[in-house]
């Protein structure tokens, strides 16, 4: 009995979903910088209006990290990004492995913009954290941090 191999993998479709953790510490930081805007040495109403302002974009930030970011696929060295209301085409630049944190630096095709997606442990389920390291650790653009810093080439 014959098994057919093939060395190019499967493709690799990563569901990302809103990050509970990126959600907690973007609170702490707006808090932090809320308590530094209400303890500093200004005119009451130019701290008001600060805190104000901080406010209104903390909520924002909250409200546009709380929609579902959309799907990355990987197939045959090409990276997609399919968003709510469009598909990209991007190449992958550099990546960053660290054990609680994926980073993942992107260029569009076509217009050259720079595209950063930071997965955290709750962006991905388990396996597919899995099989996108195992995807990462076979291309040359990715650090592991977490083995002080070795680069694959």
């Amino acid at each position: 009995m014959s098994t057919k191999s093939s060395f190019s993998p499967e493709p690799l479709r990563l569901e990302l979903k809103p990050s509970r953790y990126l959600r907690i510490a973007l609170s702490v930081l707006a808090l932090c910088a809320l308590a530094a805007i209400l303890h500093c040495a200004l005119n009451i109403y130019l701290r008001g209006s600060c805190a104000v302002f901080l406010l209104l974009h903390w909520r924002a930030l909250l409200r546009r990290y709380a929609q579902s970011p959309g799907c990355l696929l990987w197939q045959s060295d090409t990276w997609l990004w399919i968003g709510t209301t469009h598909e990209r085409v991007l190449a992958l630049r550099h990546a960053t492995l660290w054990p609680g944190l994926i980073v993942l630096r992107f260029c569009e095709e076509g217009s050259g913009t720079a595209r950063t997606f930071s997965l955290l442990p709750d962006s991905l389920t388990h396996e597919m954290q899995r099989r996108l390291r195992m995807h990462l650790r076979h291309m040359p653009v990715f650090v592991d941090l977490a083995n002080q810093g070795e680069v694959d080439e």
